[in-house]
């Protein structure tokens, strides 16, 4: 499936806003309005259209079943709900929104501690712990907060690669 830089690009939004959906941090107005950015920037996909034509207010059931067949559709692999791989792909979204300064290096390590914890995935576990080391800096004093924020970056880039 070839596409256009513009239909790639929402078709990752799509994706993070599957991942987020299914670690409650979006609701499904969210993947419903990522889905019809998919057909705008002009990807041909009957799943995708029926996606976009959702209700929110369907239940999560019929909109999660809509929502696989349009990952299918797209080639994109599932994200099963409460799964490491789905983890996995929430951190990368939430990576993504830090890299667009939608979220702080605070936020996004909160996030990962809350979402992610300590028994989730070991890809995401420097962020985890990242948290655990902002608290640490708040009795440290001053500089300390910087410097987790640099190790929040280090950690972000290294998760983008994986």
């Amino acid at each position: 499936m070839t596409t256009s830089g513009g239909e790639a690009r929402a078709v990752e939004l799509l994706r993070d806003e599957v991942a987020l959906w299914l670690t409650t941090q979006v609701g499904p107005a969210d993947v419903i309005a990522a889905a019809c950015e998919v057909i705008v920037a002009g990807a041909d996909s009957p799943a995708v259209v029926d996606l976009a034509g959702r209700s929110p207010r369907e239940s999560s059931w019929i909109i999660a079943e809509a929502t696989l067949a349009a990952l299918d559709e797209l080639h994109l692999p599932p994200l099963p709900p409460d799964s490491e791989a789905a983890l996995v792909a929430a951190s990368l979204a939430m990576c993504r929104r830090f890299l667009r300064g939608q979220v702080s290096a605070r936020e996004l390590a909160r996030w990962a501690h809350r979402t992610v914890g300590h028994e989730g995935p070991a890809a995401v576990q420097g962020l985890v712990i990242l948290d655990d080391d902002y608290d640490d800096a708040e009795h440290v004093g001053v500089g300390a907060e910087a410097e987790v924020d640099a190790a929040v970056e280090r950690e972000v880039t290294l998760l983008m690669r994986s």
